[in-house]
């Protein structure tokens, strides 16, 4: 179907006409390919050339878009890609306590946390550092972290590699952990 366009004159339509069907109609008349008189833009100069089109139909080589269903959820922004992320940046949800290394904790900070929770937010803090684990459930957890690298073998490990923070966070998770056996 050939679309239809209309030419705006000041005063009304083409021809003199006064209701957009009769300018339609007159306009469908016209052979498919032969353009209609453009109309004239209130901010354009008289002569200037403008299309208004009527008919949803556009014209051939007019880009379209693709309809979106008033009942499809709008899509999901877009994270950047990872690669753009600096390369010690790891996701939170990765870690127990992700500021461990930081800021300091306190025991009501851990209040709600299982020992195992505990147990592996202590040795985040020391796999932050590379130490790798002798305990094959704690070495597991922490390679399927992408921010673990663990180059130190457990018995090389040396504990004063941890910031005067870190340690005193180690020491709080240790205490937390105590409370929590019977």
């Amino acid at each position: 179907m050939a679309a239809v366009w209309l030419a705006l004159r000041p005063g009304g339509f083409a021809g003199g006409s006064s209701t957009a069907s009769t300018a339609a109609s007159s306009a469908a008349t016209e052979s498919p390919g032969t353009p209609t008189e453009a109309p004239v833009s209130p901010t354009e100069p008289p002569g200037a050339p403008t299309e208004t089109p009527v008919s949803p139909t556009e014209p051939p080589g007019t880009p379209t878009e693709t309809p979106v269903s008033p009942t499809e959820p709008p899509a999901a922004p877009t994270e950047a890609p990872a690669a753009l992320a600096p390369p010690t940046a790891a996701p939170e949800s990765e870690y127990i306590l992700p500021h461990s290394d930081t800021e300091p904790l306190t025991l009501d900070q851990l209040q709600g946390l299982t020992a195992e929770q505990a147990r592996i937010a202590r040795n985040e803090i020391l796999a932050r550092h590379g130490r790798m684990f002798n305990d094959q459930e704690l070495q597991r957890h922490f390679d399927g972290c992408s921010w673990y690298s663990g180059t130190v073998p457990a018995d090389s490990f040396d504990y004063n590699q941890l910031s005067p923070l870190e340690q005193q966070n180690v020491e709080v998770i240790k205490q937390y952990e105590a409370s929590l056996t019977p």
